[in-house]
């Protein structure tokens, strides 16, 4: 019998972020941006490049921002083959200056991309309050051929945040935003039976900005939705601790403490609840980066598997001097999920 076939994938939400280009001369400048957005992107592509099999991230909205992370692959030595890159739902129109794509890219270096697909949400939100409801959302399938019986069918998705304008978000508004996304979470899944192939594996993964670790009932609803089309959260199968994943921005002493083994990576040690420091039970940080796997279809002992070697939080720290450093010290403000997979 053949080994199974190990996968190291990355699931970001890059936070390469800028609209409103503003029609001056010299230097582009925007309504908004996200710190150091040109330095991130080529500091990004430089650090995965030949760490991750498949690399799938979120709120890479610009071709200039893909250019800059694919470019970290192709400058790597020793002649390896370009990776495949897949985008999600395309821009339908350029004529509004606030349209953003849907921010979804995936690199896979290595195993066989065998097909793409995508679909644009239906639901999208107001775009009289929602900055997230001018960007195209949707998902993305990259299906790769990894050499196992198996392929994996890996989706990717950013369900809508809400708000975002400089307006208040009042409790109709926020019950209006949790409507949205849990209609675009159905559209997901909607999409993941229409393209699903029977013996593959699924992995889903996304910015849901559903907090596993809020007591809302948003995040019970989703994992309802996604235990009865057959998935598992992974991080509440195999990770450690609450598994913050937002926001270094506010709080990254709180929720990223360093592995001494590898700085990139957060040390996850135990339930670590705010609580436990006295802060009121409030928790530091939001478990809303999920990555949702289903195994492949089958009843006997031959059928192919799909087994969790690992799943971590990356922070991916950057250098001291690097540019905007002391406006956002991380290549994001969101933590990674690193699974390591085994399909066999």
């Amino acid at each position: 019998m053949a080994p199974p076939a190990e996968l190291r994938l990355l699931f970001l939400n890059a936070f390469l972020l800028r609209t409103g280009r503003l029609p001056l001369p010299g230097r582009a400048r925007y309504l908004h941006a996200a710190p150091a957005v040109d330095a991130r992107a080529h500091e990004l592509g430089a650090r995965l490049a030949g760490r991750y099999d498949v690399a799938a991230l979120c709120e890479v909205f610009d071709p200039g921002e893909r250019r800059a992370i694919v470019a970290g692959w192709h400058r790597r030595p020793g002649g390896r083959r370009r990776p495949r890159t897949a985008s999600g739902p395309p821009v339908l129109t350029r004529r509004l200056p606030l349209v953003k794509s849907s921010g979804l890219l995936t690199v896979v270096d290595g195993p066989a991309v065998v097909r793409t697909a995508t679909h644009r949400y239906r639901t999208r939100g107001h775009r009289g309050l929602d900055a997230d409801a001018w960007a195209h959302k949707g998902a993305l399938l990259v299906e790769v051929d990894a050499g196992s019986p198996c392929h994996l069918e890996v989706y990717s998705t950013h369900l809508i945040a809400g708000g975002g304008f400089l307006v208040g978000r009042d409790d109709s508004h926020r019950s209006a935003v949790a409507d949205h996304r849990q209609a675009q979470a159905h559209e997901l899944l909607d999409f993941v039976r229409r393209t699903h192939r029977p013996g593959n594996a699924s992995l889903l993964v996304g910015d849901f900005n559903v907090d596993a670790c809020s007591p809302d009932p948003a995040y019970g609803e989703l994992a309802a939705a996604m235990g009865e089309a057959g998935f598992v959260d992974v991080w509440a199968e195999h990770g450690t601790g609450p598994g913050w994943t937002s926001d270094l921005l506010d709080r990254p002493d709180a929720i990223a403490t360093p592995d001494p083994e590898d700085p990139d990576r957060c040390l996850d040690v135990g339930a670590g609840r705010a609580a436990d420091a006295g802060d009121g039970g409030v928790e530091p940080g939001k478990r809303i980066d999920h990555a949702w796997l289903r195994a492949p279809a089958g009843g006997d002992g031959d059928a192919p598997t799909v087994t969790v070697r690992a799943i971590r939080r990356m922070a991916f720290p950057r250098p001291a001097g690097a540019e905007g450093h002391d406006e956002l010290a991380f290549l994001s403000d969101h933590l990674g999920l690193h699974l390591d997979l085994a399909l066999g």
